[in-house]
């Protein structure tokens, strides 16, 4: 599936020589790199094109896995605040191959979302879990109302 984006309008700035983009989830500004790029041209495209509600995205979490602490990238809660999909982003230059995914796979395990997506910003996939397996799914799945 490709990323549309209908507005490209971005907060950036130059902070101590070093850029930053604003982050309208965080309500912050961070540091703007490849993969940050991606994560927030991600979370645009959710809240403009597919109007996912802002206050359901929770971005950069730190979650131990195996022991050890890691971050997830994109995290959708549904309306009773549970995790619903978990999102990977991935720099523009990096090919999202079952290494992502398993990177992905390994914080589902903790999270416990329903959906997974891997994106680079050009593409994304997107999985369903149903009883313990994930499929591939062609779409990205409208924001549950219930």
């Amino acid at each position: 599936m490709e990323i549309m984006l209908s507005n490209g309008d971005f907060r950036v700035r130059e902070q101590d020589k070093l850029p930053q983009i604003f982050d309208p989830v965080r309500r912050k500004w961070v540091a703007f790199g490849p993969e940050e790029w991606v994560r927030q041209i991600f979370i645009k495209w959710l809240i403009e094109d597919h109007q996912y509600p802002p206050s359901s995205i929770s971005v950069e979490r730190t979650i131990e896995v195996n022991g050890q602490s890691k971050r997830f990238d994109i995290m959708i809660a549904d309306r009773h605040a549970r995790p619903w999909m978990l999102i990977e982003c991935k720099a523009m230059d990096v090919r999202l191959s079952e290494e992502v995914l398993m990177q992905l796979l390994s914080y589902q395990s903790v999270v416990g979302s329903t959906h997974l997506v891997i994106t680079n910003g050009k593409e994304c996939r997107v999985a369903t879990i149903e009883k313990g397996t994930a499929a591939w799914v062609p779409s990205l799945p409208e924001y549950p109302i219930v």
